[in-house]
């Protein structure tokens, strides 16, 4: 038989709801950045002309080599708009889901410190979402290439030099690469 004291159920109680506010953060955080993918990928496709798929292989960029964003960039620029990867894809997918569940988890443990609910919640995670943004491109991400050093940014500068100028989308093409 046993025998539960009070303070190990109370305990239990409490961590019960840290788990829940923990796996609703990651699946919040999993839809938010899909939903930026997806934006990203649209962008890319479009008035960026880079290709679809690129955003996807800039992310895996971080930690495996960016030839896989420099032959998407070359045939987006060249107007074919979905060269696909599989590897460099699979490796951008899961990277960009695993950041956006572990910025979901941090965004759950402030609302629940904060005792965030309702519309301040929703107004507070577009908020931070946004901030999360500013952040990552400016910042994290830079930092992160740096950290791991995925991707060489003087090889990808070089190959970029190489693009023909006649491109209507250069301008944009090299707004991308100074994001990298």
């Amino acid at each position: 038989m046993t025998t539960h004291t009070p303070h190990s159920s109370g305990h239990a109680v409490a961590t019960a709801g840290w788990g829940k506010w923990a796996v609703t953060g990651a699946i919040a955080g999993i839809i938010a950045s899909l939903a930026m993918a997806a934006f990203a990928m649209i962008a890319a496709a479009t008035y960026q002309g880079v290709g679809f798929f690129t955003p996807l292989y800039h992310i895996a960029s971080s930690v495996i080599d960016g030839e896989a964003m420099m032959q998407s960039m070359e045939a987006g620029m060249a107007g074919d708009n979905f060269v696909f990867i599989v590897g460099p894809a699979i490796v951008g997918a899961l990277v960009h889901m695993m950041v956006g569940a572990g910025y979901g988890i941090v965004f759950a443990v402030i609302a629940k410190l904060a005792q965030l609910r309702g519309a301040i919640l929703v107004a507070a995670g577009a908020v931070y979402g946004f901030l999360v943004f500013v952040a990552s491109a400016w910042v994290l991400l830079p930092l992160t290439a740096t950290i791991l050093g995925g991707g060489d940014r003087s090889a990808t500068w070089q190959r970029w030099s190489d693009i023909p100028r006649s491109s209507p989308s250069t301008s944009s093409s090299a707004s991308f690469l100074r994001s990298c």
